[in-house]
């Protein structure tokens, strides 16, 4: 950024049962303020959905009779022009092509051979194609958009220059799945499909280059593989493989297992993984191909990186984390800890490998990065927790900037939070020294099944349970003279607490999921110990 010039202000969508507003983190100060909204208010018309495209310049609504379409030319200007209304109604998903030049819109399909799929041309609003559509699957597009695919039935079809009359290729195989990589340096485009294996017939990732479709130039065996999410690289010359399996058969998970596997176009290929035993929980590729970071293992799991070959180079450590979350220029990442996790962020600055912050924000659904790759927003949606739903916004030293919603006494149901995508933000420079909020780590406890003790662990853990069970009782002592004084009955209760706390602990190193007042309890642990010494010292 040039001196003398001011940062434009990061953007983003949220979709709320009041309706669509346009949120900005205003620069310098940045302060977050509402700038633009879409109320809902027609109850005969009422907003049902919204999608925002990738470059960030059109924002599409959904009524039930209608898609409007908004569109800005530059980032200052929001989304309040209305520039297209399309007449369709009950429209269930939307996606526009990479540059916007396009919409495809899908509604349900009423029979086998309606036309459910309509495509459109965003400048005229002109109806260039009507298609069946019974996989659900929209048109997608190459970042140049010269190339569009989509899956007919388990074919892939693919439409060369935008003419959807006929496809110009075809892969003709039951696929279950299937991921496309496009490098814009060469032009090359390989598609990878999941085939599911048949009896004793295990399930295959093909790779095929495009147009040459019909020759294969790399294949993975995957044993007792259901679904597979294919993670390319940049340059889209190698990938890594999750494939997950519904059912653990060895019983250690209720999620099912997650393997990863390393392939390249060459046919070189490893499983990713270290000594630490259990699941693949998260991989992602670095933008800038230098390697990829993979999460693995029973909590705390372990963070490793790996170098573009999928050797392992840099360990990050262990914590209770399972989601990699790269900011848009690659140089900061995220590791989080959600689901059936307490909500732990840790910051880490790439290019020094150094950390820079660690915070917490419980119940968190969804994170996501702004433009500026210095500013996150974690919030609570609807479709998984029914309370407390909003969002709060972060910098990546852990400041806590804005909070909307996120209180239990709030009835506003959060639907959707969408970034808004901006080239207009340079690459943020972060010196190795900087540091930010660190909480102070609580120890992690190992949770070790009564199946794999030693008889003396068993014997430990049984006088713990006696001396506990004592002190909860009042020991003999106090059964003898039958009364208890107040502060007594209060190291009881607090002991219990502790108890409670420990057996939720358990819970959640077995992977159960937890529930929000359970969350809670685990967050006043210090509180407990605290109150629980204080109380002692006094006796």
């Amino acid at each position: 950024m040039a001196e003398g010039t001011t940062s434009p202000d990061v953007q983003f969508i949220t979709l709320t049962a009041k309706g669509v507003q346009l949120w900005c983190q205003q620069s310098p100060s940045k302060s977050v303020q509402n700038k633009w909204s879409l109320l809902g208010a027609d109850a005969s018309s009422p907003i049902t959905d919204c999608f925002l495209s990738d470059d960030g310049t059109c924002l599409a609504v959904t009524l039930r009779q209608s898609v409007l379409i908004y569109r800005q030319e530059r980032p200052d200007e929001g989304f309040s022009k209305l520039h297209l209304e399309l007449p369709i109604a009950e429209a269930k998903s939307i996606n526009f092509s990479p540059k916007s030049t396009f919409v495809a819109v899908g509604t349900a399909l009423t029979s086998m051979e309606s036309k459910n799929l309509r495509l459109y041309e965003v400048s005229t609003g002109k109806l260039l194609y009507e298609l069946n559509d019974t996989k659900r699957d929209l048109i997608k597009w190459t970042s140049d958009e010269s190339l569009a695919y989509r899956m007919v039935g388990s074919e892939l079809y693919f439409y060369e220059n935008n003419d959807f009359s006929k496809p110009a290729k075809k892969i003709a195989q039951k696929i279950a799945s299937y991921s496309l990589a496009f490098n814009k340096l060469t032009g090359r485009i390989h598609v990878a499909i999941m085939v599911k294996g048949v009896k004793s017939t295990p399930s295959s990732v093909k790779v095929y280059s495009y147009p040459h479709v019909d020759n294969v130039v790399a294949q993975q065996s995957l044993f007792k593989s259901d679904s597979v999410d294919v993670k390319w690289n940049s340059k889209g010359d190698a990938m890594v493989l999750l494939a997950t399996q519904d059912i653990d058969t060895t019983g250690q998970s209720y999620y099912g297992q997650t393997f990863a596997h390393f392939l390249d176009l060459k046919g070189n290929a490893c499983l990713v993984g270290g000594k630490k035993a259990g699941s693949v929980h998260s991989c992602e590729w670095l933008p800038n191909n230098e390697g990829f970071i993979a999460i693995y293992g029973k909590t705390p799991a372990a963070i490793t990186l790996y170098n573009p070959k999928g050797d392992a180079i840099y360990q990050f450590g262990e914590a209770p984390v399972n989601t990699v979350l790269l900011n848009p220029f690659g140089n900061l990442v995220a590791f989080g800890g959600f689901g059936n996790l307490a909500g732990d962020v840790h910051v880490w600055n790439l290019k020094s490998r150094t950390k820079i912050s660690h915070f917490q924000v419980s119940d968190t659904t969804q994170f996501d990065w702004t433009a500026d790759g210095l500013h996150m927003i974690t919030s609570t949606h609807y479709a998984r927790l029914k309370v407390a739903n909003g969002f709060k916004v972060w910098d990546y030293l852990g400041n806590h900037l804005h909070t909307e919603g996120c209180r239990d006494d709030l009835n506003l149901p959060l639907y959707r939070v969408l970034p808004v995508a901006s080239s207009a933000f340079p690459a943020p420079e972060v010196a190795a020294t900087v540091k930010g909020k660190i909480m102070t780590e609580k120890p992690v406890y190992k949770y070790v099944p009564p199946s794999q003790r030693t008889e003396k662990q068993r014997r430990e853990a049984a006088k713990k349970q006696a001396a506990l069970k004592s002190r909860l009782q009042g020991g003999p002592a106090a059964a003898a003279a039958g009364d208890v004084s107040g502060k007594e009955k209060k190291v009881q209760a607090l002991e219990k607490k502790l108890q409670q706390i420990e057996k939720l602990k358990q819970s959640q190193a077995e992977g159960k999921q937890l529930e929000k007042n359970q969350l809670d309890k685990l967050e006043k642990e210090q509180e407990v110990i605290e109150e629980l010494k204080a109380l002692k010292l006094q006796g």
